[in-house]
Parts: C-alpha cells; sequence; structure tokens
C-alpha cells in the first residue's frame, strides 16, 4: 500500500527532513531522509511579443512569492533564463535565434517553458521552437466555441489541488483556440481535454526540463480559463516545479544522481559529499550549466549528505536511503510456496493439520511405539527358539 504525505514549510532555505514510521516487526528501517532547499522568492519570466498581459501580471503581482519580469522577446538577454525556475513565452511569433537556441538549452537542460500562442493563426516561428522541443504544433486555428470536459487528476499540476474535488467542479471555455499536433513518439501528458480528446493545456518532457502548452492565448476573448480559478494555481505549480527547488530522496545502488547547478569557477573544483565525518569526491559530469553528481560509491549509509564545493559557503543537503525491497514483505501463498519449492518427498502441512496428533497421524502411518514392541517380540521370540533347538 502506498501512502501520500503533504509537507509544508514556513521557513525558506535548506530543509532537512527526517520522517520516522513504526512498522512493527519490521524495525532495521524506519527512518526516511530527505532534503533540499524551498525558495523565498521564486522567479518568472515573461517574454512578449507586444504588450505586457494583464493577467499574467495579477498573478505574479508584486509582494507576492512570486517576482515577475517582463521582457520584449526581441530585446531580451539571453543570458538571464538561467535565473528563472519559469519562461512564459505570451503570444511570441518572431523569436530572434540567440532566444531560439537559448530557450531550447535553457528547457534541455532543466528549466519550465509554458507556451501561450498569439490570438491569431499566425505563429511565425513559434512552431519551430515547439517542433524541436516537444515534437508538437499548432495546425490550425479554431474560432468556434468549445468546451473542456476533463482534466488529468494524477497530474502534478492537479495533484493536491483541492482538498475535496468539487461535484460540479467549472472547466474553462474556449472560444478560440489552436489545435495541437503532435509527432508519433511524443511523450505528451495532456492536463485539460476537449470531448474529442483534443488538449486544450498539454505538458511535454524534454531534456531535463518540461514544457507547457496552451492551446488559446491569455485573454478572455479567447478563452475562460485566465478569470478561472485554475489559472493562478496552475501557474504557481508551473513555477514551484522548477529544477532549482527540489526536495530529493536518493535511494542507495539505485536513484543516487542528483542534479545540481555548476557554481565551479574553473576545472580544478569538484564537489564532495559529506555525511558526519565522511567526506568523499563522488562521480561529477557537466551537463550544459549544470553538472550530474553520482553518490552511488560516495555514499556509505543512509543519512542526509551535504554535497559542496570546498571554499564555497553555499551547498545543498540530499537524503539517502537505503533500499526498501528488503522491508516490503511479500509472501508467496501455499500453492505457490509447494510449486516453486524443490524438495522431493515432502509432507506439506496445511493449516487445518493438526500438528498435536504427531507425524504418525499426519502421515497415516503405525506409531513407532507399536512397532518398537512389535520388533522386541520377535526378538524375544527368537531368542527362545536359539535356546530351546540349539545345542
Amino acid at each position: 500500500k502506498t501512502t501520500s504525505l503533504s509537507l509544508n514549510t514556513s521557513v525558506a532555505g535548506d530543509q532537512r527532513i527526517t520522517l520516522f514510521t513504526n512498522d512493527y516487526p519490521v524495525s532495521f528501517d524506519d527512518t526516511f531522509y530527505m532534503a533540499g532547499k524551498v525558495s523565498a522568492n521564486y522567479q518568472v519570466l515573461v517574454l512578449n511579443q507586444s504588450n505586457a498581459n494583464a493577467f499574467l501580471s495579477s498573478v505574479f503581482k508584486p509582494g507576492s512569492q512570486f517576482r515577475m519580469d517582463n521582457h520584449q522577446v526581441a530585446a531580451v538577454s539571453t543570458d538571464i533564463f538561467k535565473n528563472y525556475s519559469l519562461i512564459i513565452l505570451n503570444g511570441t511569433t518572431n523569436i530572434p535565434d540567440p532566444s531560439f537556441k537559448a530557450l531550447s538549452q535553457y528547457v534541455n537542460e532543466g528549466g519550465n517553458l509554458f507556451v501561450l500562442p498569439p490570438a491569431n493563426s499566425n505563429t511565425g516561428n513559434l512552431n519551430g521552437l515547439l517542433t524541436v522541443l516537444t515534437g508538437s504544433s499548432f495546425s490550425f486555428y479554431d474560432t468556434s466555441k468549445t468546451f473542456v470536459t476533463g482534466y488529468n487528476k494524477s497530474h502534478e499540476l492537479f495533484r493536491d489541488l483541492f482538498v475535496k474535488t468539487p461535484e460540479n467542479i467549472e472547466l474553462p471555455v474556449v472560444y478560440k483556440h489552436h489545435v495541437i499536433r503532435n509527432a508519433s513518439l511524443s511523450s505528451e501528458q495532456k492536463l485539460f481535454t476537449f470531448s474529442n480528446g483534443d488538449a486544450f493545456l498539454t505538458s511535454y518532457y524534454a531534456g531535463n526540463g518540461k514544457v507547457f502548452v496552451c492551446a488559446s492565448s491569455a485573454d478572455i476573448q479567447s478563452s475562460s480559463f485566465p478569470k478561472s480559478y485554475w489559472f493562478l494555481p496552475v501557474l504557481y505549480k508551473m513555477a514551484f516545479s522548477g529544477r532549482q527547488h527540489a526536495i530529493h530522496a536518493l535511494t542507495l545502488g539505485k536513484n543516487t544522481g542528483i542534479l545540481l547547478e555548476n557554481n565551479k569557477q574553473n576545472n580544478q573544483n569538484v564537489y564532495h559529499s559529506r555525511l558526519k565525518k565522511w567526506d568523499a569526491i563522488p562521480e561529477q559530469r557537466a551537463v550544459g550549466n549544470q553538472v550530474w553528481v553520482n553518490l552511488n560509491q560516495a555514499a556509505k549509509e543512509a543519512g542526509i549528505y551535504s554535497i559542496y564545493l570546498p571554499g564555497n559557503a553555499d551547498s545543498l543537503f540530499t537524503g539517502v536511503n537505503y533500499d526498501r525491497s528488503e522491508s516490503d514483505m511479500q509472501y508467496w501463498d501455499f500453492e505457490t510456496l509447494k510449486n516453486q519449492s524443490k524438495i522431493r518427498n515432502a509432507k506439506w502441512l496445511s493449516d487445518e493439520d493438526d500438528l498435536s496428533l504427531g507425524s504418525s497421524a499426519l502421515y497415516g502411518n503405525m506409531p513407532l511405539w507399536k512397532v518398537c514392541i512389535i520388533l522386541a517380540l520377535i526378538f524375544i521370540l527368537i531368542e527362545i527358539a536359539l535356546i530351546r533347538w540349539m545345542k
């Protein structure tokens, strides 16, 4: 049985969490470690083709947990992309080549990208970016009124969104939208769907990052989505799920790799991992402007490890745990045990057998004490015969 727990913290910064469980009689792995870093402010970048969007500005208004920056896509400096957990393309149709390449690199290295198309059929080179990242594209512009009829409850953006799902939940109404078409091999996960199965809001894995694509622009002439109660939490979760804000719980011998921001000043510096007095240099390799650190050989036991650069005050914490397969108590039933066993001439006892009767009753044979008496009488008769007839 799998149980989900929700953890909330009111303090930003490093989070080191130890979870204790009581699952007697299995008592050797009752501790689960996880750790990471929670940011006080999440940075969101909106790239506009022309004017800023009022609905996006109201979601990420000043004073909230987010900091939002608006830039014209034609004039933005691509060096700032790495500072943001979410980049939103707001109706961009003419993406310059440097931004085109930088956005592809940003997503492949772990960034989140949200694409809001223009409110017309002119997509410019936006389709080219979508094809490179996800294999999808906007095929044609549908101006008929359409209703969103379902949403993917199991997707991470909707998970834990409601304490209790409303009975008559209100889904967006769409007045104009682009039809999203995908390649045959696509990593698409539909979030909102129309009655014909097409996606209104969908997501893709691209490299180490994610791409979210909406079929309509963020204006009330195109859909009711910007004014619905879905808009704000969905955008918040897109920003929260960025690569810089993860809580890590690794397993020894399995998934012991972690992707970090590469803060090395030169190739001579290497990341270390530390638990108490144990300090080791784990396997590591550069992945773009990030570094992949594998703790498989550098972690000797479960616990909360710090990953740091010598001379750098900032460090990251991660939880490392033992493999849970040993404590997953799964048993064979009676028939499976008999079939899997290679023991010959064995008597298999079921729950209905009464062990107090002894082995003779269970096997249906003569009791051993009777056998011993019979043998004793036979030997006495043989002895009498020998004494009487032999000289």
